[in-house]
């Protein structure tokens, strides 16, 4: 499971006919950034790679009887943790390049 570190948006997208709520999230999320490619040969320098913070989203959908996402921030960021979503790498900045 991958660690929520903010959630910096958590919008109702989308309430449809069967009266499902779609939600979209948006988070900083732990070690999804390569920020350094492993270093294989020569073997007497090898390192792993290493990966850092990145900004993420996902979606999740939620029935007439769930509990809707909670407004104070830490509640938030611990409901979407539990979640355990599949996060996808936002585009990067010109600064992560």
């Amino acid at each position: 499971m991958l660690e929520v570190l903010n959630v910096i948006e958590c919008t109702l997208d989308l309430i449809d006919n069967d009266g499902l709520s779609h939600y979209v999230v948006t988070a900083d999320i732990a070690d999804v950034r390569l920020v350094r490619s492993a270093v294989l040969y020569p073997t007497d320098i090898a390192e792993p790679a290493e990966y850092g913070a990145g900004q993420c989203s996902a979606t999740f959908t939620l029935d007439l009887t769930d509990e809707v996402p909670p407004q104070d921030d830490d509640a938030l960021r611990q409901y979407i943790q539990d979640w355990d979503l599949d996060w996808e790498l936002d585009e990067l900045d010109d600064f992560d390049l």
